[in-house]
């Protein structure tokens, strides 16, 4: 009864935030797309792969993944659409074709929808792509407090470093190029929590 009370209390007095983030994959990497130099890529999204570990089962190694696209670029006047900063969204499919307790290639396709951010020149592309990774199944739990609030919660999925390369062709208004980008991925596992903040307090 007194955990109850202590609990109606804490509501009644503060603020509660429940969050939740999936388990997700980062990439950084470069890009080129036609004749221009390198630019810098960055994509982060949830994914079926950062949750389940790889088995004999076939079904745990099924990645699909959908999030945020970035790609730097010239903000010079006058440039080609295809040399411009560019964002959008992506959706992933691929498999684990190799596989062990801690390593895996997953091989697959990325699709892109991506508007470049000075003319707002829409393009598509169409990627074949590889991952390689290391990783490891972790779950447990957290928790930490401040003379402003605490918070605690839980994690469960796996956490991985790795290398990636995909290319494929993008299509803007104005043509088509080919597009090639490499880098390193992490993976973080689901975590769900709840946060709790004295109003006012500084």
């Amino acid at each position: 009864m007194s955990r109850w009370l202590l609990l109606a209390a804490l509501a009644l007095s503060g603020c509660i935030f429940p969050y939740a983030i999936p388990g997700a994959k980062m990439e950084l990497g470069d890009s080129w797309t036609g004749p221009r130099e390198g630019q810098t890529h960055f994509a982060v999204g949830a994914h079926l792969a950062s949750i389940i570990k790889p088995t004999a089962n076939p079904l745990t190694r099924v990645e699909v993944g959908a999030g945020l696209v970035i790609e730097s670029g010239s903000t010079s006047p006058g440039v080609a659409a295809h040399e411009e900063p560019l964002t959008g969204v992506y959706a992933d499919l691929g498999f684990a074709a190799l596989h062990n307790s801690f390593a895996r290639v997953i091989v697959g396709v990325r699709g892109e929808a991506r508007a470049t951010s000075i003319t707002e020149t829409h393009s598509k592309a169409l990627k074949l792509r590889i991952d390689a990774e290391l990783f490891k199944h972790v779950e447990g739990s957290f928790s930490g407090s401040g003379k402003c609030g605490v918070t605690s919660g839980v994690y469960d999925g796996l956490s991985a470093i790795g290398l990636y390369a995909e290319s494929g062709p993008a299509i803007y208004e104005e043509g088509h190029e080919w597009a090639t980008t490499i880098g390193f991925t992490a993976r973080i596992p689901t975590i769900v929590g709840v946060m709790f903040g004295i109003p006012g307090c500084k």
